[in-house]
Order: C-alpha cells, then sequence, then structure tokens
C-alpha cells in the first residue's frame, strides 16, 4: 500500500491493450503504467456527475477485442471504455463470473450463460445449464468447461455433463499441452488431460502443499505456476517437480503466503498477488542475479552489509572482505557462509578488512585490515598468522593500517601506512620498497613494472629495482584514481572518481580516456574494474555496471537499485571475475553474482512508449470534456486541433516495460 495500491488484498490482474496493469483488490481497481498507480473506487455516471462507488472486491477483470476491460466488482459488471476513460456498470447485480473466451466476453448469472454484444451494450442469454451457480469458465477446442460451486461441468455441442461432482471450483485454465487445470477452494488441484482422464494431484510437503488452489499461469519455459493458502507453487511438466516458495526475511520473496493471482504480461513477467501482502512479480529472463544478503544469524547471508574485494581458492571458494564484519567465505557449491571474524584465539585481529589476495601454491590467505595489520590463513591448518605482532615487537613489516594486498610472482607484496613492502613466503622477512609516499592502490604487470597511486599521483617502479618515477599527469583534470589493472593482453587500465576510465597500451605507447561524453560510459565516477572471462572490461560506479568491450565497440550498463537487490555501490566496494565465469559484485547492502552472458538475453517482445495523459493550461484533458480536444483518449488520438491560447502544454508519456532497462550502446574509437 506505501506503492498506492488501494488495498493489499489483490485478487485479480490483466494487462491492456496499452500495457498497463490492472489490479482488482478488495478496495476498488488500481490502475499501473510502470511510473504510478491511479487508484479507482469511484465513477460518474454518464453525465449526471453522480459518483457510484466501487463497492468492495473485483475478483475478476478481462478484457475485449477492442480493448475494453470487464470486471466483476462483488455481483455487478462493469466496463472501463478504454478510449472513452470512463467506467460504466453493465448490470448491477447477478454477475456470478465473467470471462473473455477467443476475446469475446461471456458472463453467468447462477446457472446461465450470457453473451455481451458490444454493438448493442447489453447481455444476451445464451443457455441454461442446469447447474449449480457457475463460478468460472474455459475453452479447450470444442469443450466448454463450467467451474461452479459444487463441481465441475463440460458442454460438448449442446450435452451438459457433470466431471467432478461435490467439488466447489475456483479457478480453470488450459495449458499450451492442451491439458485443463482445475484449482477448487478447498479439496486440492486436478488435472484432466485431452482424453478427459481426471487426476487429483498428490497433496504432501514435496507435491501439492495446500488443498486451497487459486490461480494459474504458464511461463516461457512451458512451467505451471500455481497459488495456494500456503505458497506459491510451480510444476516443471518435463520433470514431473513441484516447488514452493514462501516468505522469508530475504530480498526478493513473497510478501504474504496465501497466493490469490497470477497473471504473465507481454514481456513474460509474472506477477502475483497475495492476499494480505499486495503484489509481486519476477522475469525469469531478467532475474539474472543471485542476491546474497547481509543475515548475521544465518550462515545463508552475508556477517556485514559492506563487502569489499575478494579472492577465489583453488577449491573455487570466493574469500570476501567486509568492512567490520571480518573474513566472509562463500562455499559455491552450497551457497553457505564461513565467518572469520577478530576473537581471542585463532582469528584475525581487526573485523574490519580492506584488502585479500591468494597464495596458491602453499594455500595461504593473506588479509589486509584497518588497524589490525597484517594476516595470514593456512586452509590446510586452519591456523592464523597475524604479522602485527612481529611489527610491534622488531618494528619490521607493515603497521597496523593495509590498503592494498596482492600475491604476484612469488612474492607478497602490501601497501600499508607505514610504507610499500614485499615479503618473501618462504621466510616471512620482509623488504621495504619505498616509504616515501602513502600507496593506496597498485598492479604489478607483466612488464615488470609497479603501477603506484597515492590517490591523486600515478608512479612507475621496476619490480627488479630502481627509482620510482612519476607517470606524466594523464589530465589538466585532477581525479581521484581508485583501481589500477593489467588485462590479459597487456593493456592497463585507471579507474577515476570523476573523470572516467584512462587506457594505456603499451605497444603503442599510448593513452586514451573514456568518459560519459566520448564513449557512453554510465558514469565517470568509478570505483573499481576487473577483467570478465570474455575479456570484457567490467566498471563499477556510482550509477551502477558497465561492461564494455573494445572488440566489439559497445557497452552495456545496468543502473543498480531497481535490478540486483543491491541498491548502490561506493570506493572499495569488490568485484570478482570466478574461473566459472561467474561475476561476483559487492555492494553496500550485499552482494550479487550473475553470468555475463545471461545479461544479453533479448526480448522478442518491445515495451510500447505512448503518450499517457494531456495537460492544457496545467488542466488534465479528457475525452469529450467541456475542451473539445480529446474526442478519444490521447493514446488513440493521432493529432491534436488547438486554438492560440491553448499552447501552455505538458504532454506525458509511459511504457509497458516493468523490467529495469538497459542500456546497450555502441561507440567508436
Amino acid at each position: 500500500m506505501k506503492d498506492g495500491l488501494s488495498n493489499p488484498s489483490v485478487l485479480a490482474i490483466y494487462q491492456d491493450t496499452l500495457g498497463r496493469m490492472w489490479f482488482g483488490t478488495n478496495e476498488g481497481v488500481n490502475i499501473y503504467d510502470g511510473k504510478q498507480i491511479y487508484k479507482c473506487k469511484s465513477y460518474l455516471v454518464g453525465q449526471s456527475q453522480q459518483v457510484k462507488l466501487i463497492n468492495g472486491s473485483i475478483n475478476q477483470i478481462v478484457g475485449d477485442s477492442l480493448g475494453n476491460i470487464y470486471m466483476r466488482n462483488n455481483h455487478a459488471l462493469l466496463r472501463y471504455d478504454i478510449r472513452k476513460e470512463k467506467f460504466e456498470e453493465i448490470r448491477s447485480s447477478g454477475i456470478s463470473s465473467v470471462a473473455s473466451i477467443n476475446r469475446k466476453i461471456w458472463c453467468a448469472m447462477g446457472d446461465s450463460l450470457f453473451k455481451y454484444d458490444c454493438n448493442r451494450d447489453s447481455l444476451h442469454f445464451f443457455r441454461k445449464l442446469n447447474t449449480s451457480t457457475i463460478l468460472c469458465l474455459a475453452k479447450q477446442g470444442e469443450k466448454l468447461w463450467i467451474g461452479t460451486n459444487k463441481g465441475l461441468y463440460v458442454l460438448v455441442k449442446d450435452l451438459v455433463r457433470c466431471v467432478l461432482p461435490e467439488v466447489e471450483i475456483f479457478r480453470l485454465f488450459v495449458s499450451s499441452h492442451n491439458e485443463l487445470w482445475v484449482a477448487s477452494r478447498m479439496k486440492g488441484l486436478y488435472r484432466i488431460n485431452q482424453e478427459g482422464q481426471i487426476r487429483k494431484a498428490e497433496y504432501s510437503s514435496t507435491r501439492v502443499v495446500s488443498e486451497q488452489i487459486r490461480g494459474f499461469v504458464e511461463d516461457d519455459r512451458q512451467n505451471i505456476w500455481f497459488g495456494t493458502f500456503d505458497g506459491l507453487q510451480v510444476y516443471n511438466p518435463y520433470l514431473d517437480m513441484y516447488s514452493v516458495y514462501r516468505p522469508s526475511y530475504t530480498l526478493g520473496t513473497l510478501e504474504h503466503q496465501s497466493v490469490f493471482s497470477l497473471y504473465k504480461d507481454n514481456q513474460g513477467t509474472i506477477w502475483v498477488g497475495t492476499y494480505y501482502g499486495g503484489l509481486n512479480y519476477f522475469n525469469q529472463s531478467k532475474d539474472v542475479f543471485q542476491y546474497y544478503p547481509y543475515r548475521k544469524i544465518s550462515k545463508e547471508g552475508l556477517s556485514f552489509p559492506i563487502v569489499g574485494q575478494m579472492v577465489e581458492d583453488k577449491d573455487h571458494d570466493l574469500w570476501i572482505c567486509t568492512d567490520g564484519g571480518g573474513v566472509n567465505c562463500l562455499n559455491r557449491k552450497n551457497k553457505t557462509f564461513t565467518y572469520y571474524v577478530a576473537s581471542d584465539g585463532n582469528s584475525i585481529i581487526h573485523d574490519n578488512v580492506k584488502s585479500i589476495t591468494y597464495d596458491k601454491k602453499r594455500d595461504h590467505i593473506y588479509i589486509g585490515t584497518y588497524t589490525g595489520g597484517l594476516s595470514r590463513y593456512d586452509r590446510k591448518s586452519g591456523k592464523f598468522h597475524n604479522y602485527l605482532d612481529e611489527f610491534e615487537r622488531t618494528g619490521k613489516g607493515p603497521g597496523q593500517i593495509i590498503y592494498h594486498v596482492l600475491f604476484k610472482n612469488g612474492w607478497l607484496y602490501v601497501s600499508a601506512r607505514n610504507g610499500f613492502w614485499r615479503m618473501n613466503p618462504d621466510t616471512n622477512e620482509f623488504q621495504i620498497l619505498d616509504n616515501e609516499k602513502l600507496f593506496l592502490t597498485f598492479e604489478i604487470d607483466k612488464q615488470g613494472y609497479i603501477w603506484l597511486t597515492t590517490g591523486f599521483e600515478l608512479y612507475k617502479m621496476k619490480v627488479s629495482g630502481g627509482e620510482r618515477q612519476e607517470v606524466q599527469r594523464m589530465t589538466e583534470r585532477k581525479a581521484k584514481i581508485t583501481k589500477i589493472i593489467e588485462a590479459s593482453d597487456g593493456t592497463i587500465y585507471i579507474s577515476t572518481l570523476g573523470n572516467g576510465v584512462y587506457v594505456y597500451n603499451y605497444d603503442k605507447e599510448k593513452w586514451s580516456h573514456h568518459t560519459v561524453k566520448s564513449d557512453n560510459l554510465l558514469s565517470d565516477f568509478c570505483y573499481n574494474i576487473i577483467e570478465t572471462a570474455n575479456n570484457n572490461i567490467l566498471l563499477s560506479s556510482d550509477k551502477g555496471l558497465s561492461i564494455y568491450s573494445f572488440l566489439n565497440h559497445s557497452i552495456y550498463s545496468i543502473e543498480l537499485g531497481l535490478r540486483g537487490g543491491i541498491s548502490a555501490v561506493t570506493e572499495g566496494c569488490g568485484l570478482w571475475a570466478a574461473t566459472d565465469g561467474q561475476i561476483y559484485v559487492g555492494g553496500v547492502d550485499g552482494m550479487i553474482s550473475f553470468r555475463e552472458e545471461d545479461l544479453y538475453v533479448e526480448n522478442d517482445i518491445v515495451p510500447r512508449l505512448y503518450f499517457s495523459e494531456l495537460l492544457i493550461n496545467d488542466v488534465r484533458i479528457e475525452p469529450g470534456d467541456d475542451s473539445e480536444v480529446l474526442k478519444e483518449a490521447l493514446p488513440f488520438t493521432g493529432k491534436l486541433d488547438l486554438s492560440y491560447k491553448q499552447n501552455n502544454l505538458a504532454i506525458l508519456f509511459s511504457s509497458s516495460n516493468y523490467v529495469e532497462h538497459e542500456r546497450n550502446v555502441s561507440f567508436f574509437l
């Protein structure tokens, strides 16, 4: 309701010809256009300006071939004329069901069927069935299935017969395999195949979890989803397997377990109406992210919300820095975490962990902390060794504050508050490489150079020794350097806060500069860079993620906050490309993972962009009002004929795209 729903009980869902979503609730109908929700709890009757309330629940919504919407409001039948933008009451009482069959509107009153004639704007009697009260209808080839409060009937030609007696039928659905799915109110789930064989689904904790079955929908993979009193269920017809989804404290789960309505829109998004939790929706082709939340009390979540640098060990487990919860190790097979936090025993000294690296030969994890110095974890023995103890005793080696650690070419390199060091892992002896500057991060390239930055200055020095040399400032605009990496082809990438990305090509001995303006980066305030398994460059920024390819001259960007679980990233948040192609992104409120190739799944349905509202002199123009500007609603109007006084215009637009819209652009170097 905080998003605008008039009531938390969503009993019916429908998408109109403009792509807007209609939600029937216990208190009127709601229309969602992707930006805002319009509440309809009353309407004007004709030209009399009399207000009539939409009283009570709207539990069935359907549409006809003209785009008009019909809904059952308690026992009344309402129609919304999409071109006139008006509600009308077709019948005030007696309606027990409304359905759209071949885009024609059918209604039931008691045990009788009626067809709606749009030309005459009236209901016409079809036939009396001599059944109990009709609650739902479905067409399957030549068969018309009729669900009543005391059984399931089928009408074939002129013969009506009962196939499932003494069962109150709630919903009917015909799948793409031409199988009829039958939801009963209190007696479970039934399936009827094309040969007419009836099977009741098994009621158990591993099959159908409730005897109270509600709406159905079929996804693009031919799975059947259905609502129950005890959760949302999905049936995989190829594996003959049922799964159930229920509310939990994890982000992205159901808000309420009692599911009443389901609908699949034009993009394949599935909308789930619950009885007290409002509306949830998801899109399988677009929901490619696995979210790892901060969940301190459970091994299925992170111990701290702010996620920093990461590294992968030889068993493909992921070791993760946090800004206050120590080191988390993600077992990538079973998706569980192990926490390594500061304690009096065998542990790191401080839980504010800034950097991490891995020595594969010795199976050692090196951990750099803020005020806790450098630690080493031996995965074989399970023992920690803290170098801060030796520093405080001898004064040698990195001190309390560690900025960056990197194991490269058999050496451990450490930038600390008291200098830039390297250590021989066999002897554990440290050598000072530079103690005149405070280096925040660095990279070691294949040419034998160490690239170092103090934040605003960039330096190079030979790994073999020699003087540190300042790299000539790349631009007159001074911007903080946040990350330096070398790609597999030897190219150097440098991200900045406010000045985009700089690239150095050794072969050409040339710098290039890439920004929002020149290359359509998502933002010039860049935090981190990694190379993906596809040799593309993944960049994190204050606005989200960009994956850019110099081979294809294209950039694919994802704005965070609406997709992927985490709301934002900041400086210090980690990125990691695992050996199997999985990408991990640390944020300020957890971590996400995804596969790069899953991002590029194309949707054949192009969302429609349409003009939704017209305001003249700050007054909303409606079809047939005194202004005489619109004869039909704005989306159906080809042109506007205005007087010279009608010159203060506002034209609003909407889109039927309910999944996050990515930016996929091309640029030329």
